[in-house]
């Protein structure tokens, strides 16, 4: 519990030091050990009660309340089941009845009655897109050809339209995307529609197909292709522009799925990562998975977004089961161990102090001592390797700058003080206090107004001392078996 309190007192410290968090990106993941049926994650839902529905690819239908995972799969039951367990896609009608698009076929999920029931239709193929309209009308994708499912006749149609996308507007208006890079709104089945081209057509017709449709507003349309990156199109004027996600001309970047996030910034997935473009900046980031971070993104294919009542983002990955992004928890920047970059070493920050050329001095429990320049935001580590001059320990609970030294207390070897300018030992003491009462644990470290210099020791030998700079002796000034952890 000390450990968890002094980690939170680092990152507060620490924040002051920070004048913006924008741009800061941690994730929180959830994965099959923490309850996820499968770690592929290729569709996400927030209900009207607030669950968390997620469809994987092989594991069935999971649902999420913020502390445990219930899982549907298809397995026979009294209450129906799910039918396959690959779910493509989740949609909920005005009634709050959750419709299903799954490797075989559609199912309506009544969460009243906790049924499952199967949508009739001729063939039961794959369900690669599903969305609803504000009539309660499916419009959906199976094997690849548009069909529409009216709630009120009970039937389903088949539009004879090939697609490899659709999205709904806010007008309710239906676009269609194809592999030959085009799109197109869906009108009825007797007008043909229009098509655009998105995609040159001099490129190879099997690297053309649209993936995504998004509205970014009653004129604008966000286009994600196959291998052809990120495009915008004016619904009015006709205008294509493309939207370069990276520098390299070459590169391929297949987009999955776009949503709006906070202002007029656009998360994108890709199976590079997660960008996110701000189109007021125009300026462009890039979220990948990084080995050691435990904060990242815990895969770079990116399949699914999620925003949910809280402004909080849902990531469905591939291999990485499910993130979750929350603007609240990026509002205190985070310093933590991460390996090939210059960072703070060590999970458990016991001790801050402050010296007096602006810099912070961290005493962590499991790797040594780290100096932190706030200005420049860079660690300098000091650690024990068993070299003259370095720290004995790695496991610091006293620390002190006063001057050009820092007192230091290695856990169970006594008391060591560094040069703060070479970062070398200059003294050493093995035993704390006088011949009637030593300790070789110092805890805690403590400069009075007036100067004087406390030493606090506990387990064997516990006691309170001063110590005398001059003749660097250790006098005990309060006789007591008490352990002193901090001294304020």
């Amino acid at each position: 519990m000390r450990r968890f309190y002094y980690f939170i007192t680092a990152l507060l410290l620490l924040k002051l030091t920070t004048l913006s968090c924008y741009g800061q990106y941690y994730f929180k993941h959830y994965q099959v050990d923490d309850g996820l049926v499968h770690n592929a994650v290729i569709t996400i839902l927030q209900d009207r009660k607030g669950l968390i529905w997620m469809g994987t690819r092989g594991g069935g239908l999971n649902r999420f309340d913020g502390y445990t995972f219930k899982s549907f799969n298809n397995k026979s039951s009294k209450l129906g089941n799910i039918g396959n367990n690959i779910i493509t896609a989740i949609v909920e009608d005005t009634r709050g009845m959750l419709w299903i698009g799954t490797g075989k076929g559609i199912f309506k999920y009544d969460p009243y009655q906790e049924v499952f029931t199967e949508l009739e239709m001729p063939s039961q193929n794959y369900i690669s897109h599903l969305v609803i309209d504000n009539r309660d009308n499916l419009w959906f994708l199976s094997g690849y050809r548009l069909h529409q499912y009216d709630p009120k006749r009970g039937e389903v149609r088949d539009l004879n339209v090939s697609a490899s996308c659709i999205a709904l507007d806010k007008q309710m208006n239906l676009w269609v995307g194809n592999d030959d890079g085009m799109i197109g709104m869906y009108q009825s089945d007797k007008k043909p529609i229009s098509y655009q081209s998105m995609v040159d057509q001099k490129v190879p017709r099997d690297l053309r197909s649209i993936s995504k449709i998004y509205a970014m507003n009653d004129q604008e349309l966000m286009i994600g292709c196959f291998k052809q990156g990120l495009k915008t199109y004016n619904i009015k004027t006709g205008k294509v522009n493309a939207l370069p996600l990276t520098q390299d001309k070459h590169a391929s970047i297949y987009v999955r799925d776009i949503i709006r996030g906070s202002g007029q910034q656009y998360w994108v997935a890709t199976e590079s990562g997660i960008y996110i473009y701000d189109k007021v900046s125009n300026k462009l980031e890039h979220l990948r998975k990084r080995a050691g971070d435990p904060y990242a993104i815990a895969d770079n294919a990116v399949y699914t977004f999620c925003k949910d009542n809280q402004e909080g983002m849902w990531i469905g990955t591939y291999f990485g089961g499910l993130n979750y992004y929350s603007k609240e928890n990026a509002k205190i920047k985070k310093y933590y161990p991460l390996p090939g970059t210059n960072s703070i070493s060590g999970d458990a920050v016991r001790e801050i102090v402050p010296d007096g050329k602006g810099n912070l001095w961290i005493g962590t429990e499991d790797a040594g001592i780290n100096k932190f320049t706030p200005s420049t935001g860079q660690f300098v580590n000091y650690t024990a390797t068993g070299k003259p001059g370095d720290i004995s320990y790695p496991n610091i609970h006293g620390l002190l700058a006063l001057g050009n030294q820092l007192f230091v207390g290695p856990f169970f070897h006594g008391l060591e003080i560094l040069n703060m300018q070479t970062g070398k030992v200059t003294g050493r003491f093995p035993l704390v206090g006088d011949s009637s009462n030593k300790s070789d644990f110092v805890s805690s470290i403590y400069l009075t107004k007036d100067s004087t210099l406390l030493v606090g020791t506990a387990y064997h030998g516990s006691s309170l001392f001063t110590y005398n700079q001059q003749k660097k002796l250790s006098i005990p000034c309060l006789k007591s078996r008490s352990m002193y952890t901090h001294l304020i």
